[in-house]
């Protein structure tokens, strides 16, 4: 995040693993450690393999849940159930973890409701906000955005 002046600049490095290899994460990886960058991952967490071989090592690096099921549902039941299918998977993996990123970016309030009910501290959805400040979507809310700027090589492409 830019501020003016002699302000210090802020900048968060966040990684979405979406259909991300095992040899394309580690090579990732390699790099922030070349250079000493502590990036945010999020990550898919079907493949337990993945989980305890590749993500589990990443040491330096956060570590938050992007999906089970690579699907944001309107209902809260299925938002809940999906991210505790993740969750799960997380602490079976013995990865730590406090943030949660949605997948396509999108939001809305039942999937905050989950995001609540499962216990995380912040998430960050560009379908909320994006380019602004950490904010608080409903009243009463004790649960951050984080909104950021949304870009993917696939964008890019």
């Amino acid at each position: 995040m830019y501020f003016p002046n002699r302000e210090k600049t802020h900048f968060i490095f966040r990684i979405d693993t979406d259909f991300c290899t095992s040899e394309q994460a580690n090579q990732l990886f390699s790099l922030c450690r070349k250079y000493q960058i502590s990036g945010s991952w999020f990550i898919d967490t079907e493949d337990f393999y993945k989980l305890q071989n590749v993500y589990a090592n990443f040491e330096g690096q956060e570590i938050g849940l992007h999906c089970w099921h690579h699907l944001v549902f309107e209902e809260e039941t299925e938002n809940y159930e999906n991210l505790k299918k993740g969750c799960k998977q997380l602490d079976l993996a013995k990865i730590k973890y406090s943030g949660f990123v949605a997948p396509l970016g999108e939001w809305n309030e039942n999937l905050q409701s989950a995001i609540k009910r499962c216990g995380f501290l912040y998430s960050s959805e560009f379908g909320y906000n994006y380019d602004d400040f950490p904010n608080f979507p409903l009243l009463n809310e004790d649960i951050l955005q984080i909104p950021i700027h949304p870009i993917s090589t696939g964008r890019l492409r």
